[in-house]
């Protein structure tokens, strides 16, 4: 017994999927930051070569926590290097930092104060062999 729909479903059902786990790395069009939360892999083999992905959200007053794990997939390579920078929506940078980790994972904190309610891009370049994870939150948070 042929199901001619099926097909449709099936194939709408893992575009879905698909669209909803991807990256963004288009920076006129960011990811919108859901949760709080970005987890990413990377594997470019190269610091010269780094991946580069855009999230967005809204802040107002308050504090944004920004918290960077980075792990080496492997302790004996060279690692990787994660480079983040908020941006405003013309693209004019508001701040930038970095975090490399090699033979074993490193983590950074950053408590940054936000006055105006605005619409921010985060730009993420990471590059290496490196798993990373970003918790956003804070007071400013929407």
């Amino acid at each position: 017994m042929r199901y001619p729909g099926l097909s449709v479903i099936l194939f709408s059902l893992i575009f879905f999927l698909t669209a909803s786990w991807a990256q963004s790395t288009d920076p006129d069009s960011p990811t919108p930051l859901q949760d709080g939360k970005i987890d990413a892999s990377v594997s470019t083999g190269s610091l010269s070569e780094p991946k580069t992905t855009y999230y967005a959200f809204n802040v107002d007053k308050g504090t944004l926590d920004i918290k960077l794990d980075v792990t080496p997939r492997d302790s004996r390579d060279g690692g990787g290097l994660v480079e983040w920078t908020l941006l405003d929506t013309k693209f004019q940078q508001l701040k930038y930092d970095n975090l490399a980790a090699q033979g074993k994972p490193n983590r950074q904190i950053k408590e940054l104060p936000v006055t105006t309610k605005r619409r921010i891009i985060m730009k993420i370049s990471a590059a290496g062999n490196i798993d990373y994870s970003f918790t956003i939150g804070g007071s400013a948070l929407k």
